[in-house]
């Protein structure tokens, strides 16, 4: 004959078993995904700073020179008649919030637009790092 059959159903060990192999998976993912986040950022600063030397380099063209310190970037979004809106519509915060710096003339190039990265500190990595426009390809030729 045939043992007796018992309720079915899973036994603690088997539980606890899924569970820490739900929890890595997790923990995998969360990493992956916060990883990917804090890259996603530097590359959205890289952009933005390309955009803005691009409008910066029209700025030049127009007016046959780089905006001042003074004048900052927020030059771009004036109205000309050339421009009925500005240059740039508006001045975007960098991927962490904080306005972009502009430097003119800048140490490295004829002007530096810049952001510290998530620590707003000099120096540092992956989301820390500085993102500097004359680190981009082919921005800022000399005039």
């Amino acid at each position: 004959m045939y043992p007796p059959r018992t309720a079915g159903g899973f036994t603690l060990t088997e539980l606890l078993v899924a569970l820490v192999i739900i929890g890595i998976l997790a923990t995998v993912v969360t990493v992956n995904v916060v990883d990917h986040v804090s890259r996603s950022r530097v590359v959205q600063a890289r952009d933005q700073i390309a955009e803005l030397s691009k409008a910066l380099d029209v700025f030049r063209i127009e007016r046959h020179r780089y905006p001042t310190n003074e004048e900052g970037l927020a030059v771009l979004v004036e109205r000309t008649s050339d421009h009925p809106n500005g240059i740039i519509q508006a001045v975007p915060l960098d991927p962490w919030g904080r306005k972009y710096q502009y430097l003119c003339p800048g140490e490295h190039a004829p002007y530096e637009v810049y952001t510290l990265g998530a620590d707003n500190l000099p120096g540092g990595d992956s989301e820390n790092q500085d993102v500097f426009s004359y680190e981009l390809a082919g921005s800022q030729e000399a005039p």
